[in-house]
């Protein structure tokens, strides 16, 4: 592969993983505001039972209050349930999101690794065998040198008169 496909690979990847991670902040900011309604549906009943008892007199203040508090809280009772069932339901899909986004990071980590095995391997086979082939042409040509007799010739070189003998510097 080319740096420039490797660059998109890692540049989608990393897009990928900014996109879940925003996905995953959108959703806990979701939970934390249900839950804030859900506690304030709770306390909807002592808020209207209060609310109550400030407009009742005294000597018709019980009467008047177990009058209105129960079909109050069985009323609001329903649909604060479905409220918790619902909250319930969001906890586990972004739970499950969670994991989904966990599973696909790894995934994509994975793959990527694996790529750069893969490179790393097709790459040290390429130049090793570079490096081989370029050697046996080596002991090639120095095979023919000592194979082949020399040609002969009339006229000898003259000896070095310095004294050195060849390959010694």
């Amino acid at each position: 592969m080319r740096d420039d496909e490797l660059l998109a690979i890692y540049g989608a990847t990393r897009q990928l993983a900014e996109g879940m991670t925003a996905r995953d902040a959108e959703l806990k900011q979701s939970t934390a505001a249900l839950e804030t309604t859900i506690a304030q549906v709770r306390q909807l009943p002592a808020m209207l039972g209060q609310q109550t008892s400030k407009y009742i007199a005294a000597g018709i203040r019980e009467v008047v209050q177990e009058d209105f508090k129960q079909p109050i809280e069985k009323a609001i009772e329903g649909p604060i349930r479905s409220i918790e069932v619902a909250a319930y339901h969001a906890r586990e899909a972004v739970g499950h999101l969670k994991e989904e986004a966990r599973f696909q990071t790894w995934t994509v980590f994975a793959l990527i690794l694996a790529l750069g095995f893969a490179l790393g391997a097709f790459g040290s086979y390429f130049f090793f065998t570079r490096q081989v082939s370029a050697l046996n042409n080596r002991f090639d040509h120095l095979q023919q040198l000592l194979l082949t007799p020399p040609a002969a010739t009339d006229t000898q070189a003259p000896p070095p008169k310095d004294g050195k003998k060849h390959g010694q510097h």
